[in-house]
C-alpha cells in the first residue's frame, strides 16, 4: 500500500504554507530568485521592528516608539509580510499612554480638590494652635 498525497492533502499543505510565509511564494519546485528572497527578509526586518517597537512603546514612551511601530508595520506590509502583531502594539502603547495621561490629568485636578479646601482651614499670618 503507497502512501502518496492526494490532492486533498496537498492542498492542505499548500494552505498551510501560505499560512506561515504568506509572502512567499507557493512551495514548488521552482526556486526562490535572489531578488524574491531579499524582498521577503526586508519585509520581514520591518515586521520584526515593528513588534520591538511596540514592545517599547509598552514600557515606555508610547507616544514615540507606538507611532513607529505603526510605520514600521506599513513598510512589512508594503512589502508583503504581514504584520499584525506589529501594529497591535503599536495602537495599544498609544492608548496606554493616552490613559497614563489622563490619569496624571484627574490626579492633579482631584489633588488640588481636596488641598485647595484643606489650604482655608489653615491659620494666617503666623497664626498657631495652642492648647
Amino acid at each position: 500500500m503507497s502512501t502518496m498525497p492526494g490532492p486533498a492533502d496537498q492542498s492542505t499543505a499548500q494552505t498551510t504554507h501560505e499560512t506561515l510565509y504568506p509572502a512567499m511564494p507557493p512551495a514548488d519546485d521552482a526556486p526562490l530568485t535572489f531578488g524574491q528572497f531579499r524582498w521577503y527578509m526586508q519585509g520581514a526586518q520591518h515586521a520584526r521592528d515593528a513588534v520591538m517597537y511596540g514592545l517599547v512603546g509598552l514600557v515606555s514612551l508610547g507616544i514615540v516608539f507606538g507611532p513607529l511601530a505603526l510605520i514600521e508595520a506599513k513598510k512589512a506590509q508594503a512589502f508583503g509580510v504581514d504584520a499584525r502583531a506589529g501594529r497591535i502594539l503599536g495602537w495599544i502603547a498609544i492608548g496606554l499612554f493616552a490613559l497614563s495621561i489622563l490619569f496624571v490629568i484627574f490626579y492633579f485636578v482631584f489633588v488640588l480638590a481636596v488641598l485647595i479646601p484643606l489650604m482655608s482651614h489653615l491659620p494666617r499670618n503666623g497664626a498657631t494652635y495652642s492648647s
